[in-house]
């Protein structure tokens, strides 16, 4: 006699056979099986399915349904298909980048030219102070030639002032000073002296410088001159008294 539990496993094996079979005859007679509720296709495929779902419980049976529907696909077509999907990435990631170092390129040329510019500005500042220091150098130079050449006329002028005053000073100076007027004017300046020295008695005719001994000679010939004429007014006089004949 068999045991209990094979009877049992008999009897859980046949049940699925039994329902397999009565869902296949009500669905050949027409009759729609009924579904519990809330239980859907999940819960219940063979229900709604009928014989396809028993199929599909069989795992042979729906890798076969997929070869057949989803064509197989060639080991090469997926390593191209993949390298071509590599080198698009490869190649947008180039683009980006090329892109990315091309802005980032202007964006240093642009201040490159804008430091450029300001060098050139700051160069042409430089220049034209240094051409002022030039231009200032060479007018500090002519300054400095200017007051030496004032300096050094100054000096000259002093010396010539200081040579002056010592021959002004000097008794030769006065002689030939005395000589030169004496021998300009002649008498008339001895005679203005002697005017002088009548009007003036006071005066130290000696210290003066004049010729005492000329002196003498023009008051003799004055007293001559003076002589002559009362000789003359004489002769005058008798030549008007005497007798028309």
């Amino acid at each position: 006699m068999p045991p209990l539990e094979d009877k049992k496993k008999g009897s859980s094996g046949k049940a699925p056979a039994k329902s397999r079979v009565a869902s296949n005859a009500m669905m050949s007679k027409g009759v729609v099986p009924t579904i519990a509720p809330e239980e859907g296709t999940l819960a219940n495929p063979g229900a709604i399915l009928g014989l396809n779902a028993s199929m599909l419980e069989n795992p042979d049976v729906v890798e076969k349904l997929l070869k057949g529907v989803i064509p197989p696909l060639d080991k090469k077509e997926v390593g191209r298909l993949d390298l071509d999907r590599v080198i698009s990435s490869l190649f947008y990631g180039m683009m980006v980048l090329v892109s990315s170092l091309f802005e980032h390129g202007r964006e240093l040329k642009d201040e490159a030219m804008t430091q450029q510019a300001w060098a050139n500005s700051v160069g042409s500042e430089i220049d034209r102070a240094q051409q002022l220091a030039k231009e200032l150098e060479g007018k500090m130079a002519k300054i400095e030639a200017w007051e030496q050449q004032v300096i050094e006329e100054l000096s000259k002028m002093k010396e010539d002032r200081d040579a002056t005053m010592a021959r002004l000073s000097s008794d030769d100076f006065l002689k030939a000073v005395e000589f030169t007027a004496s021998k300009y004017f002649g008498k008339g300046f001895d005679f203005c002296k002697r005017q002088i020295s009548h009007l003036h008695p006071d005066l130290d005719i000696h210290g003066m410088g004049i010729d005492t001994d000329l002196l003498e000679e023009e008051k003799e010939k004055e007293n001559e001159e003076e002589n002559e004429e009362e000789k003359e007014e004489k002769k005058e006089g008798e030549l008007d008294n005497s007798p028309t004949p």
